[in-house]
């Protein structure tokens, strides 16, 4: 019988009473607080590892000593045969949940991962739930949370390339072990849009989408505008206008610098700044040195169409596949991957042991390169504590 996946967790607290010389008050410290660490998705163990201490990889990468071991490693036969869709893992530091979508559109959820290590069972520390698939087949991708409004978002393509939505599932934390959701009411998209490539929640009720292709728009002219586009969508929707085919808080065009033939990417959101990273490698027709690292403000979605980003990043890995933004700290993430020989499909391939760190990304500069991360084969999904 399906049940509620958990208790709400206990809020351990530590204090500390004292004097103190100048102040004279009591200090109170959140031993879960700061840090948050990095969680990788191993797709050879299939395992989660987990780094309290970002810190300690960085200045590792930079001095080219051995980088530290995981702090933890969390498995579980519930997820023994998962193959994670690319970036589909998702941390929710509010609601003490880490979500890991499966390629096929199971999601799994592990109750407090701040605090799990070792192998873990039982509905109190990881439940599944399954999402309805486009009739034909489809392919899942990379997920995010609102941890403000308890909300995970999943992009979902359909087999032929011909579909795209994203999924945005209200009160994530709660759903029951063993649910199976429909896309009524769980889902939304753009009338036309093709092979998602990214999502990102944003701030204030906003969410972020990447399609490489989709309907043309039309300009104040009534010429074209064709290729992939950045959309900004609001409530789980995106506006449109059945007056007219232009774009609404949408950037599309030759400014933003996306490739106009898109092979695959990745979105990552920094709360503090309210900016948008976009990672955009074209597909094979296109030119591999137009990949980039591009940072959108959130004002830009409310203007002209073909704009510019605000600012890139130097030295962008050229096996770079994923990426990921803590909620509330300058990092940025990311992983690489070796292209599958002999195949079309863009982005398809496996993952590797190498990570990539930027420091104050916000600053711009060239990542720290890890080579081999201990323990780990096969990246397929990042995430940062929100600290």
């Amino acid at each position: 019988m399906p049940r509620a996946p958990f208790p709400r967790p206990s809020f351990r607290t530590l204090c500390l009473a004292g004097f103190l010389a100048l102040s004279g008050t009591l200090g109170c410290v959140d031993e879960d607080a700061g840090g948050g660490g990095l969680y990788v998705y191993d797709g050879a163990s299939q395992s989660v590892l987990v780094w309290k201490d970002v810190d300690k990889l960085l200045e590792a990468g930079r001095e080219g000593k051995e980088p530290p071991k995981a702090d933890r490693t969390i498995k579980s036969g519930s997820i023994r045969s998962l193959t994670l869709a690319w970036g589909g893992l998702a941390l929710d530091d509010s609601h003490s949940r880490l979500y890991l979508v499966s390629e096929k559109g199971t999601v799994y959820v592990i109750a407090n991962p701040k605090t799990q290590d070792g192998s873990i069972s039982g509905t109190s520390n990881i439940t599944s739930f399954t999402l309805e698939r486009y009739p034909g087949g489809s392919t899942f991708g990379p997920a995010s949370v609102d941890p403000n409004r308890n909300t995970l978002y999943v992009v979902e393509n359909d087999k032929e390339g011909d579909a795209a939505r994203i999924w945005a599932i209200g009160n994530a934390s709660q759903v029951l072990n063993g649910s199976s959701l429909g896309k009524d009411g769980h889902t939304f998209g753009a009338e036309g849009d093709k092979r998602a490539v990214g999502v990102a929640a944003g701030q204030a009720r906003m969410v972020y989408g990447l399609f490489a292709d989709g309907k043309d728009f039309e300009d104040n002219q009534n010429n074209a505008i064709a290729g992939p586009r950045l959309r900004e969508g609001t409530d789980a929707r995106f506006p449109s206008n059945p007056g007219h085919q232009r774009p609404i808080n949408t950037l599309i065009g030759a400014q933003t610098q996306v490739p106009d033939r898109l092979g695959y990417g990745s979105l990552a959101y920094d709360n503090q700044r309210h900016s948008l990273y976009l990672f955009a490698h074209p597909s094979r027709e296109g030119d591999p040195a137009k990949a980039g690292l591009l940072v959108f403000g959130g004002s830009q979605f409310h203007g002209n169409h073909d704009q510019a980003p605000n600012r890139t990043l130097a030295g962008v890995p050229k096996d770079l596949r994923i990426i990921a933004h803590p909620l509330h700290a300058d990092w940025l993430v990311g992983a690489g991957f070796t292209q599958a020989p002999g195949t079309a499909e863009p982005g398809k391939g496996k993952g590797r042991a190498t990570l990539y760190l930027w420091k104050s990304p916000a600053d711009g500069g060239a990542p720290t390169t890890i080579q081999k991360l201990p323990g780990v084969t096969e990246i397929r999904g990042l995430a940062m504590g929100g600290e």
